[in-house]
C-alpha cells in the first residue's frame, strides 16, 4: 500500500529526525558526518530553511528546521536520497541506507520548541557520547557557545514568541529546567550552557518550578504532557 502524503505548513517549524538501517553508525566517521553537513547547508540556502537545532549522533541526526515556501518535503527527499547515493557508491554497497523515510513532528508552542533545541543539543550528553554538549563536535549547540565562522544555526530566529509574550517564555524555561534537573538527570552546568544562564540562575528557576509544580494543577499538567512529548521523541 502507498504510504499517505504528508502536509507540511509553509513557514512551519518541524523536528525532523531519522537514522540508519540496523543502527549502522555512518556518522562515526568524520568524513561521512562532514559530507552530509555540507549537503545540509546546500539544502538550507537553496530552500531558505531557518535552523534552530542540530546535531548528528553516530546513527542518526535531529534538526529543528523552519521551512519557508518550498515545502520540507523536497529538502530531505534530495537530503537522504544525496547522501545515500553517495555514500554507497564510494562504499559500492546497495540497498536503502535509511531504516524509513524521515520523522516530521511539527512544532507550534514555545515551550515545545525550547524542549526541542534543548533535548537535541543535550542528545550526546544523554548519549554519553560527551560530558557536556560543547564537547560534541557535530551539533549545533558548539556553534552557540564557541561563536564558530559560518553556523547551520541561526540563533536570532529561534524564537516563536515575540517581547509581548514574555511570561510564556519565563514559564517555558521554567518547565525546561525542571524537566531537565528532576526527570532527565541534567546537570546545572549543562543546563545553563544550553539556555545561555548561570548556574545561579538555572538553580533558581527550578526552585521556582519546583515550588509551581507543587501547587499549580495546571502546571503540573503541561509538566507531565511536555516529558511524555519528548519521551516519546527519545531515540
Amino acid at each position: 500500500m502507498p504510504r499517505s502524503p504528508r502536509v507540511f505548513v509553509e513557514g512551519g517549524i518541524y523536528h525532523v529526525y531519522n537514522r540508519f538501517a540496523s543502527g549502522e553508525s555512518v556518522f562515526a566517521d568524520p568524513e561521512e558526518a562532514l559530507e552530509f553537513i555540507e549537503l545540509l547547508r546546500y539544502v538550507k540556502q537553496r530552500d531558505g530553511w531557518a535552523i534552530f537545532g542540530w546535531v548528528l549522533m553516530s546513527n542518526h541526526y535531529h534538526l529543528a528546521v523552519r521551512s519557508r515556501a518550498v515545502p520540507i518535503s523536497r529538502g530531505f527527499q534530495y537530503l537522504q536520497g544525496r547522501f545515500s547515493q553517495r555514500f554507497n557508491r564510494g562504499r559500492k554497497r546497495t540497498g536503502a541506507l535509511w531504516q524509513s523515510r524521515y520523522h516530521a513532528k511539527p512544532i507550534n508552542e514555545q515551550s515545545y520548541l525550547d524542549l526541542v533545541i534543548l533535548y537535541i543539543h543535550l542528545n550526546p550528553v544523554a548519549g554519553g557520547l560527551v560530558d557536556r554538549p560543547t564537547d560534541h563536535v557535530f551539533g549545533g549547540h558548539r556553534e552557540i557557545v564557541k561563536g564558530v565562522s559560518n553556523p547551520i544555526i541561526d540563533v536570532d530566529v529561534a524564537g516563536l514568541a515575540s517581547r509581548s509574550r514574555q511570561p510564556l517564555l519565563v514559564e517555558a524555561r521554567r518547565l525546561i529546567i525542571t524537566l531537565g534537573r528532576e526527570r532527565w538527570a541534567q546537570r546545572t552546568t549543562d543546563l545553563a550552557s544550553a539556555l545561555q544562564k548561570s548556574a545561579d540562575t538555572v538553580t533558581y528557576i527550578q526552585r521556582e518550578g519546583v515550588r509551581q509544580r507543587l501547587g499549580d494543577e495546571a502546571f503540573l499538567q503541561r509538566y507531565g504532557n511536555l516529558d511524555a512529548v519528548l519521551n516519546g521523541d527519545r531515540r
